[in-house]
């Protein structure tokens, strides 16, 4: 019981603003989004440029809704270029990756996973719809590996989700949660499990 002040304190001190901690090396910091819910969900760098996607809740018809965005910022965290795009119902942007020829970006919404591709000066080159059947596709991840391009699917028979992956020179790690089933050679433990695989292609 003596430790209990203590402990009030460091978890008062853990809710106080952080404005001044953002200090070296932190080299910036930008807070953006609508008067409503927003969010980023999903990073990547290539050394020189960030790129971040996620959703901002605006107002259509008398109703809120989710819309997905692609941003772009340099070094010194100017904003360089916005992309938000929308579908008729809420659209979510989960991941971002790039390469030498353009910047991918992965999410969802109306009831199937996407796969958008932009130029690294923000023009949408491809839209594809990822649809392996039932109400609810989803992509939470991506990863990119040049040597090759690979679509598997895999599951239990419950709901499953993929929310991180890593892929490189055909190797490729997955993690996520199976909610009432279990993957092959593999066992139901609970209401909701986690699970990693490894593997090649």
């Amino acid at each position: 019981m003596r430790r209990l002040p203590g402990l009030l304190a460091g978890l008062l001190l853990m809710a106080l603003p952080l404005e001044s901690q953002f200090e070296e090396p932190l080299g910036w910091a930008r807070q953006f989004g609508t008067a409503n819910q927003d969010d980023a969900d999903g990073l990547y760098t290539d050394g020189r440029d960030t790129y971040v996607v996620g959703f901002v809740t605006v107002a259509v018809e008398g109703r809120s809704r989710r819309e997905a965005y692609l941003a772009k910022y340099g070094e010194r965290g100017r904003r360089i270029w916005y992309r938000q795009y929308s579908a008729m119902l809420d659209l979510y942007a989960k991941a971002v990756t790039g390469d030498a020829t353009g910047i991918y970006v992965a999410g969802y919404g109306m009831g199937k996973a996407y796969l958008r591709k932009f130029s690294v000066e923000g023009t949408e080159l491809a839209n594809t719809p990822i649809d392996f059947g039932g109400s609810a596709n989803v992509a939470w991840g991506i990863a990119r590996d040049s040597t090759r391009d690979e679509t598997f699917q895999f599951g239990s028979k419950g709901y499953d989700t993929v929310r991180a992956l890593s892929a490189e020179s055909g190797r490729f790690a997955i993690a996520g949660q199976v909610f009432g089933g279990a993957l092959p050679t593999q066992r139901d433990l609970g209401s909701g499990d986690a699970f990693v695989i490894r593997g090649e292609y």
